[in-house]
């Protein structure tokens, strides 16, 4: 692209951003996927507050995973087993929507690498 004279900023505006644009935005969602289904690490640092929702910003929380994560121990010798039960279902909601997050992230991907790439268009 330079040799056909273009300055920095047009091979770079029309030539790298469209070639990073489907993989920079893939590893956003997919990133943004994986946060979504941590587990550990969310416990540890929101110290996993139950039955209270968050008012602010800066009020406490807890997420799905950290719920399950800190509830099993007592879901486990509940008699009835329907706190197993409700753990399962937490569990099986945070999959759907992991599983939803990463099947958009593929189809984003898709969509954008088919439009930005530049082959057979010229530049």
């Amino acid at each position: 692209a330079f040799a056909l004279g273009m300055t920095e900023w047009e091979v770079t505006r029309k030539v790298t951003f469209p070639w990073i644009s489907a993989g920079v935005i893939g590893a956003t969602v997919l990133g943004f996927a994986r946060a979504l289904g941590e587990t550990m690490a969310v416990a540890m640092v929101s110290g996993v507050v139950l039955g209270s929702y968050p008012t602010n910003i800066y009020g406490t929380f807890t997420t799905i995973a950290a719920t399950i994560v800190s509830q099993l121990d007592s879901a486990l010798t509940d008699a009835t087993g329907l706190a197993v039960e409700t753990l399962a279902e937490a569990a099986l909601i945070l999959m759907l929507i992991t599983l939803l997050a990463n099947v958009g992230a593929r189809l984003l991907v898709r969509r954008v690498a088919s439009t930005s790439l530049p082959i057979g268009r010229g530049v």
